[in-house]
């Protein structure tokens, strides 16, 4: 199972990520981020630093930086029935670059890499006013864009989490920890129920494929046979009319002639 967290910068995402993995102890999570730690994602991070900045590479260092990190870390952990956690995943490359790109062309070239889709995303929604006056330190490239283009992106988010309300969860980010956590707390006990319930379906399908015991071979053999022998015999009867045909003709021929 794939559980992502999302929202724009500030929204509080780091804090949410640890509560979620306390309330799901028992289950075996691993935590990753976007940009990851793997050394695409550090050449992300060391692009968002630097003065010379641009979008369009940005985007390609992201994009390479979801693929790597999902065959290396994602794929991995959910084919061995883990919960994967992640700060950030497809949805933020796609209400960021949707603000430049043509969101469809984005989707598409998400697609020709065959990137997992979330199971459970958490849209920690906030004003960008709020959410910017959070950040201390130094800003990167990305928080450093004008606030418009942020309210672009949180309505990129909503918009997105309108078509899938199975999947998003929306929360309002701008309330008290308290109270973020308890609508957090909600969240993580869906989780918990559909992770049950997906192993149960797992469960069921391996005792199910188990139980279909294949014949024995000799079995296998002689219904093969059989199946030949039926097809030499039908293919005789076409070649016996044709010749039959062939003869009536003959005679006719003869006939005529005479």
């Amino acid at each position: 199972m794939l559980v992502t967290i999302e929202g724009i910068d500030g929204a509080g995402k780091s804090t949410i990520i640890d509560y979620i993995c306390s309330e799901l102890s028992g289950f075996d999570i691993v935590k990753t981020a976007m940009p990851s730690n793997l050394f695409t994602g550090r050449q992300v991070k060391k692009a968002l630093k630097s003065i010379d900045a641009k979008d369009e590479h940005l985007k390609s260092l992201f994009l390479r930086d979801f693929v790597y990190s999902s065959e290396m870390v994602i794929k991995p952990a959910l084919r061995e029935s883990k919960i994967v956690v992640s700060d950030r995943y497809i949805d933020s490359f796609i209400a960021y670059q949707s603000v430049i790109i043509d969101e469809g062309i984005i989707k598409k070239e998400l697609e020709s890499f065959m990137i997992k889709k979330p199971t459970i995303t958490i849209l920690l929604d906030i004003d960008p006013r709020k959410s910017l006056a959070r950040i201390t330190g130094e800003k990167d490239f990305i928080e450093n864009k004008n606030i418009e283009i942020f309210d672009q992106i949180r309505n990129n988010y909503l918009r997105n989490a309108n078509k899938d309300k199975r999947r998003w969860f929306v929360v309002d980010a701008s309330v008290s920890k308290e109270e973020l956590i308890e609508s957090i707390k909600k969240i993580a006990y869906t989780i918990r129920k559909r992770k049950d319930e997906l192993d149960s379906f797992k469960r069921y399908y391996k005792s199910r494929k188990k139980k279909s015991v294949k014949r024995p071979k000799k079995h296998r053999e002689k219904k093969e046979i059989e199946r030949l022998k039926e097809y030499s015999n039908k293919q005789n009867a076409r070649a016996y009319k044709s010749k039959k045909l062939a003869r009536c003709i003959d005679v006719e021929n003869i006939m005529s002639r005479d």
